[in-house]
């Protein structure tokens, strides 16, 4: 109880079973006896048990292949909401599909696939950049592929196509509601 304070109380040794609603009751002693009390949902979240992978079919591409990128979240409670960007724009919910998995310990994990051709216009300075945000209530998870086009300075070392390259990080960023 030494973590509580008057607008919370700290739980501690909670499992997933523990959610659900909680009553709290406040009374005072004389001379009034006065009796306040309010219920509010509690809600039990796990967050993700590691980082965000991106596995690609291929790490090579030529222009007009189709890009087939997978996203595999980490094991958690609920599963991450999550949102595709190509070149800093949110791609379109049908370049990718969602697919939860639930595990017998009532944990869960997303393995969405982003789908597109690979096209001139979608090139930007001789490269894709393609990022998943995972987020599990206050939790991000960020993770950013690049796909560069052969010749291209920034691209090292010089290969035929193009090659991927892959970043991943975790924003952890705990807010008040």
């Amino acid at each position: 109880m030494s973590r509580s304070h008057k607008h919370s109380i700290y739980l501690r040794n909670l499992s997933l079973e523990s959610f659900g609603n909680y009553t709290c009751q406040v009374s005072t002693d004389r001379p009034f006896f006065r009796c306040v009390q309010t219920t509010r949902p509690l809600e039990v979240v796990v967050p993700p048990s590691g980082g965000p992978i991106l596995m690609e079919e291929k790490s090579d591409y030529e222009l007009g292949d189709n890009v087939s990128i997978l996203y595999n979240s980490g094991k958690s409670k609920p599963a991450p909401e999550l949102k595709w960007y190509i070149n800093d724009q949110l791609a379109p919910s049908d370049l990718y599909d969602k697919e939860t998995i639930v595990y017998p310990d009532q944990l869960e994990s997303s393995s969405p696939a982003l789908r597109f051709r690979l096209k001139p216009d979608v090139l930007h300075n001789g490269r894709v950049v393609l990022q998943c945000v995972a987020t599990v209530k206050h939790i991000h998870a960020v993770t950013i592929k690049e796909i560069r086009a052969a010749g291209s300075k920034e691209a090292r070392p010089p290969t035929k196509g193009l090659f991927l390259t892959t970043l991943s990080f975790i924003i952890l960023r705990l807010t008040r509601d």
